[in-house]
C-alpha cells in the first residue's frame, strides 16, 4: 500500500504533491498497525475461547457422569471459565477503542483526499505535477477502501463476539445451578425443562 514517490518538479504544486504524500504514507503506516492490532486481538480470542470451551467441556463431561454437589475441582474450572469469557468481552472493549480509532483514521483519508482534489487548482503547476496528483488520488481512494473493509471486518467481528458473550454468560448460568447440584439436570432444572417444554399432541 506503499505510495510511490515522484520526481521533484520544483513547483509549489509539486511541494504541495510532496506534502500530501508525505501524510498519506503516514496514515498507512497507522493503517497497517491498526490491522495488526485488530488480527492479534483475533488470535487471543480464539485463544481465550479455545480455553473457556475446554473448560466448559470438562466440567459437562464431569456432569453428565455424576458429581457431588458444588464439587470444589468442577466449581473451580466454573471459575476459571468465567475469567475466559470475561477477557472474551474485555476484547470487545478493545475493538471498540480500535473501531472508533479508525474512524478518526477515516476522517483523515477524507481530508487528504479532498486537499489532493482541491491541489489541481492550484496555478503555476507543470504538467509532472497533475500526473503526480493523479497517481495519489488514485492512492487515497484505495486507503479509503482498505479503510472502510477494516472498519466493515471490525463492526462484525463486534457484533459476533459481544452475542457471543451474551449468550455464553447465560450458558455459564445454567451451568452454575449444575455445578451446584452435581448432575448435568438437578431438579431445578429438570422443573424447569417440564414447564418450558412445548405441548405436543397425541397421535
Amino acid at each position: 500500500m506503499a505510495v510511490a514517490a515522484g520526481a521533484p518538479t520544483g513547483t509549489y504544486v509539486g511541494q504541495k504533491v510532496e506534502e500530501l504524500r508525505g501524510q498519506l504514507l503516514q496514515l498507512q503506516s497507522v493503517i497497517g498497525s491498526n490491522s495488526d492490532t485488530l488480527q492479534g486481538q483475533r488470535d487471543r480470542t480464539a485463544g481465550n475461547a479455545e480455553g473457556y470451551h475446554a473448560l466448559v467441556a470438562n466440567i459437562n463431561s464431569r456432569l453428565q457422569i455424576g458429581t457431588t454437589p458444588s464439587n470444589p475441582i468442577l466449581v473451580n474450572q466454573w471459575n476459571q471459565a468465567q475469567g475466559q469469557l470475561d477477557q472474551i468481552n474485555g476484547d470487545v472493549g478493545i475493538l471498540n477503542q480500535l473501531s472508533n480509532d479508525i474512524a478518526t483514521n477515516s476522517s483523515t483519508a477524507a481530508y487528504i483526499l479532498e486537499s489532493v482534489r482541491a491541489t489541481y487548482g492550484l496555478g503555476g503547476a507543470v504538467d509532472e505535477d497533475h500526473l503526480q496528483l493523479a497517481v495519489l488520488e488514485d492512492e487515497v481512494n484505495k486507503t479509503v477502501v482498505s479503510i472502510d473493509r477494516l472498519l466493515n471486518e471490525l463492526s462484525e467481528d463486534i457484533r459476533r463476539q459481544s452475542s457471543y458473550v451474551g449468550r455464553e454468560r447465560s450458558n455459564l448460568t445454567t451451568l452454575s445451578v449444575a455445578v451446584k447440584n452435581g448432575e448435568m439436570f438437578g431438579s431445578s432444572l429438570q422443573n424447569r425443562a417440564f414447564a418450558a417444554a412445548p405441548l405436543t399432541g397425541g397421535g
